[in-house]
């Protein structure tokens, strides 16, 4: 009779938002080209990049993934469009600095220019190609969270951006005085919550992915919880 308590016990949700446990999340949105130069790139995208920060960028030609490292370098809003709800969703224009290119990287960004280039354009140096059409990417747009409640099969956490239930993505969480634990986390719910001055979701994550070595840590943590709970 014993080990079915243990189980929910075990399961059970600590409220640990006062601990100041965060994490990082790594979104990957598609965005569109607008124009490509071998120093820069401009694109549009459903979310705001902020300016002076990282943001790795996969372009996709035919069958070749090319990924590209950049820092946005300015930001603005360019519009809006209709969400599922009906509601004004913005929409951004911005401009990213290519960093850290090596020579392989250069010759294939060179060639992906080449082929929007019109027959007027002779020469690379300086050139800002404007991609017609569709031209999309993929962006790899890092989020930070904070922990509101935390088990040992999941957490609800706190952040500025809705996600989709069902959605799957790389996570990071760092427990006190401890190294980032690492997994893949599954949205199973995302609850707008309207706050004064500045809204933000409440979103239930499921943990999968994560290693024996994680999981030992996390369940060290949690077993820490339960003797809290218990001498209070």
């Amino acid at each position: 009779m014993e080990k079915p308590k243990q189980e929910k016990r075990h399961r059970k949700r600590f409220v640990v938002e006062d601990m100041e446990i965060h994490g990082k999340m790594v979104f990957a949105t598609e965005v569109r080209v607008l124009n490509i130069s071998v120093s820069g790139i401009s694109v549009k995208a459903d979310r705001r990049l902020d300016i002076g920060k990282d943001y790795t960028l996969k372009l996709v030609e035919r069958d070749k993934e090319m990924s590209l490292r950049g820092t946005v370098v300015w930001s603005s809003i360019s519009g809006s469009r209709e969400g599922p709800r009906g509601e004004a969703v913005p929409l951004y224009t911005a401009g990213l600095k290519f960093s850290n290119l090596v020579t392989d990287k250069m010759t294939e960004l060179v060639q992906f220019i080449g082929m929007h280039l019109n027959g007027d354009d002779h020469r690379l140096g300086g050139l800002r190609v404007a991609v017609m059409g569709q031209e999309k990417a993929v962006l790899d747009y890092p989020s930070q969270y904070r922990v509101k409640k935390l088990s040992l099969s999941g957490m609800q956490i706190e952040s500025t951006q809705a996600i989709r239930p069902e959605a799957r993505f790389p996570m990071e969480m760092s427990l006190p005085e401890e190294g980032p634990i690492r997994f893949t986390g599954r949205v199973t719910s995302c609850r707008l919550v309207r706050d004064e001055g500045a809204d933000h979701y409440d979103i239930g994550i499921a943990f999968m992915n994560m290693t024996e070595k994680d999981i030992d840590r996390l369940k060290e943590f949690i077993s820490l919880l339960l003797r809290m709970n218990d001498i209070t």
